[in-house]
């Protein structure tokens, strides 16, 4: 990506870091929505589609939440 499309987006998460916290939060949780709903699809029960689902993210849901000190 060109630094002209990275700059935005970095100032964005400098100064509106809730805002940014927040969208890639709400994004995650689309595309594991997706997943669960895609392995459900394929005939696995809810709980085995939402396990399955955060392991085909690599575990990326869990590092959303601020560990802030």
């Amino acid at each position: 990506m060109r630094w002209y499309y990275k700059l935005p987006l970095r100032l964005r998460s400098l100064f509106r870091k809730d805002k940014a916290e927040l969208d890639l939060s709400e994004e995650l949780q689309f595309h594991l929505q997706n997943q669960i709903d895609e392995f459900v699809a394929q005939g696995m029960n809810p709980q085995e589609s939402r396990r399955a689902a955060l392991q085909a993210l690599g575990g990326r849901i869990l590092f959303t939440s601020p560990t802030h000190s």
